[in-house]
């Protein structure tokens, strides 16, 4: 569409803006959102709202009677994965369930490269894999059935507390699934309790 003129493509560092050729966007437009992306993308930011939903789904691993008895580790049971610098998020065990945890709380999805390492980590530990994540593509769900494991999709980009003017931005300049939580939602944790139920 963009070689038949319907749309225009302006690129800049950061990102590429697509838009109606007939719709009027100006400079001051494009480079007031790429101030936006540059606010989200900054490393405490980032770095911020990942441990965020760490801590957030740890606390509802542990009200389903989960023990956390692995963080940031590449460690289960003796076993010890050495073929890669990678680890998981969290090991997390309940009577016979023992779960290799990935908590992925980004805009992109899990970069698929990293998505079969972590699996192989799971598979070298004897552990089910459990990933909770913003959104994943339709290949990633196929790849987890194999493993027997299961991805939790939490749909929007989780930001805590004292960030609601940046998320308003980020919403109002790119109308991206953002949103400030005190705590997960109720229809949101019913929906990780059902999954953790029926995998017993």
């Amino acid at each position: 569409m963009i070689k038949e003129g319907f749309l225009k493509q302006e690129k800049s560092g950061l990102a590429h803006f697509v838009y109606r050729a007939d719709v009027r966007v100006t400079e001051n437009d494009i480079n007031m959102r790429i101030e936006t992306i540059k606010k989200y993308s900054d490393s405490a930011i980032v770095r911020g709202v990942g441990a965020y939903a760490e801590l957030l789904y740890r606390f509802l691993f542990g009200v389903c009677g989960f023990e956390i008895v692995g963080e940031n580790t590449n460690e289960y049971e003796g076993r010890k994965w050495t073929k890669t610098n990678h680890n998981l998020d969290y090991v997390v065990k309940k009577g016979s369930m023992a779960y290799g945890v990935e908590i992925k709380n980004t805009l992109d999805y899990m970069e698929n490269d990293e998505f079969e390492t972590k699996l192989e980590i799971c598979e070298f530990l004897n552990l089910t894999p459990f990933w909770i994540v913003r959104n994943a593509p339709k290949t990633q769900f196929e790849k987890m059935r194999p493993a027997g494991g299961a991805i939790f999709v939490f749909k929007t980009q989780i930001y805590p507390p004292t960030q609601e003017s940046l998320v308003k931005e980020i919403w109002e300049a790119l109308r991206l699934p953002v949103m400030v939580w005190k705590k997960v939602p109720e229809k949101t944790e019913k929906r990780f309790f059902k999954l953790i139920e029926g995998r017993k």
